[in-house]
């Protein structure tokens, strides 16, 4: 945290001991708070690695989001998000940084297309 701008970054990888595809996952976010208002962005990468026993090439994908919060109290705020995935041509990623299922249920898309989606929303917190 530096005054009103937090940043985030991680780094991640994931490797079945030589028996599959090894995978590095990386995110770097951002928000700055001004008053009730709080503007975000964050962009996040899965990278499959060849040196697994299988060749993963062309299975890359990225999501890049931007978000506006506005803190309508200590306890209320509305959000609005914008994703946007790009795929490589192998690649399936949405909604979450793997090529399974969405979080939300809904089936992947098509190995190279890619996506948006955008979001509006109200939460409270208790």
């Amino acid at each position: 945290t530096f005054g009103p701008v937090k940043i985030a970054a991680t780094y991640e990888d994931q490797s079945l001991d030589g028996t599959g595809t090894v995978v590095d996952t990386a995110n770097l976010a951002g928000m700055f708070t001004m008053g009730n208002h709080q503007f975000a962005l964050s962009y996040s990468m899965y990278m499959a690695d060849g040196s697994g026993t299988t060749s993963d090439v062309n299975e890359d994908c990225s999501m890049m989001g931007a978000g506006y919060f506005y803190n309508l109290s200590k306890t209320n705020a509305i959000k609005v998000v914008y994703n946007q995935i790009e795929n490589d041509s192998l690649s399936n990623c949405m909604g979450r940084m793997s090529g399974a299922n969405a979080s939300h249920g809904l089936p992947g898309t098509a190995a190279g297309n890619s996506g948006s989606g955008f979001q509006v929303q109200m939460s409270s917190s208790f």
